[in-house]
């Protein structure tokens, strides 16, 4: 899945200026989590406009299974 969460409202500020992107954390990591319960691989990637410890990245983490890449990869890999 490629995608792109709305970037107003910013990562402070009143929530309900973050209600969009949230809500499409929320929709995107449902996607994620049934794909995967259907014995699919799953690849999410995209400008999520969201910061590690954001609500989004929670969500997909806890709803979607996100499993972050960078946190991931082998520390004696090139690169790591």
């Amino acid at each position: 899945m490629l995608t792109q969460f709305t970037a107003a409202g910013g990562q402070v500020g009143p929530e309900v200026q973050r209600a969009y992107r949230v809500y499409e954390a929320y929709e995107l990591a449902q996607r994620c989590a049934v794909g995967a319960e259907r014995g699919r691989h799953v690849v999410c990637m995209g400008d999520l406009h969201s910061l590690p410890d954001s609500r989004c990245m929670a969500l997909l983490a806890a709803v979607g299974g996100r499993a972050e890449a960078f946190e991931r990869r082998d520390a004696g890999a090139p690169g790591g």
